[in-house]
């Protein structure tokens, strides 16, 4: 790799990497010196990278995995039966072992999404552009800024969006199969793990289905306005309806307020911010409607309100978990 220089002169800084002193860890190899010694300067020598302006010059050049790679190989010339050099501690290897192996780990650990709360936690996340984001309870997002378009995806969860214009920069959410596309606006995005479910605040926002590979056709575009909402799950969406009860992201302020809901979706929203889970057992004491609003704190007293309202029986199990089962009707 070549950089260029202060004074415009271009530096092979890969080549000048390879060319630099011998390393205390081949000389080990080698068997040249005190191998404990040479162990000791190994150790001091990697304590002291993350230090030393010259490694911070060249940071990258080989990668970790470049050098995990180069160990690799040069313990495996090592495996056709050639010996240690006489006096080279066992454990050296050993050492490195454990390098390789455990840095190989390190790379390969679950990626964390780029912002994400906790049960019960409301969180605003600014970004980069100016825009806001608000995530709810138990809500994931990651964010992916280029120069020709804003896009953040939405994992999990619940957030809503404080968009700044920027029309040479559209504002692209990915979520649940699906693509919602802005300019600049404020709107509401709640997944559930099935459906998504968007609401419109202020401005016009274009949801779409996200095929892999292609961009979405123009007939398949919706497009909601202000005081509009929209539910979609795959390929099948809903068409656009009016905003019933609070406005788009009211939960903002730790309040849930339903009209005319299903249980499974206030369920699934109530999930985020109780402790253990809740189940339903049956789909179609899910698809039961109701209205309510309650605190983000009062999941509790939520559950106990229900039997008053639908034919559900409220079951707490010891361990906190709570299940919701369908009453069988009553006879005439």
């Amino acid at each position: 790799m070549h950089r260029q220089a202060e004074d415009g002169t271009a530096t092979d800084v890969a080549g000048a990497h390879r060319h630099a002193a011998v390393h205390p860890a081949d000389m080990l190899l080698s068997g040249t010196g005190d191998s404990q010694e040479l162990l000791n300067r190994v150790w001091q020598d990697a304590a002291s990278l993350g230090r030393h302006p010259r490694y911070r010059e060249l940071l990258g050049q080989p990668t970790l995995r470049e050098r995990l790679v180069a160990l690799a190989a040069r313990l495996g010339n090592l495996s056709d039966g050639t010996r240690l050099p006489r006096g080279v501690p066992q454990f050296a290897m050993a050492c490195m072992m454990a390098i390789a192996v455990f840095g190989g780990a390190w790379m390969l650990r679950p990626a964390t999404p780029d912002f994400e709360t906790r049960v019960a936690e409301i969180r605003d996340i600014p970004l980069k552009d100016g825009s806001l984001v608000t995530l709810g309870g138990h809500s994931a997002l990651d964010v992916d800024f280029s120069h020709g378009e804003r896009t953040v995806q939405l994992t999990r969860g619940e957030a809503f969006f404080s968009v700044s214009p920027d029309k040479n920069r559209p504002f692209v959410v990915l979520v649940g199969g699906q693509r919602i596309r802005v300019v600049g606006t404020k709107f509401n995005v709640n997944f559930d793990g099935d459906h998504v479910a968007v609401s419109v605040k202020e401005g016009v926002v274009q949801v779409a289905p996200d095929p892999v590979g292609s961009k979405p056709s123009a007939g398949s575009v919706v497009t909601l306005v202000a005081g509009q909402k929209l539910r979609a799950g795959g390929t099948a969406r809903s068409l656009p309806e009016q905003l019933g009860g609070s406005e788009p992201g009211a939960w903002r302020s730790g309040h849930l307020d339903y009209h005319d809901t299903s249980l499974g979706e206030i369920i699934a929203d109530a999930r985020r911010y109780y402790p253990h889970p809740i189940t339903i057992t049956s789909a179609s004491l899910a698809g039961e409607r109701l209205t309510t609003s309650f605190s983000t704190s009062q999941v509790d007293q939520m559950l106990d309100t229900l039997p008053g309202i639908l034919p559900v029986s409220v079951e707490r199990m010891p361990d906190g978990s709570v299940t919701l089962r369908q009453k069988s009707a009553l006879p005439n």
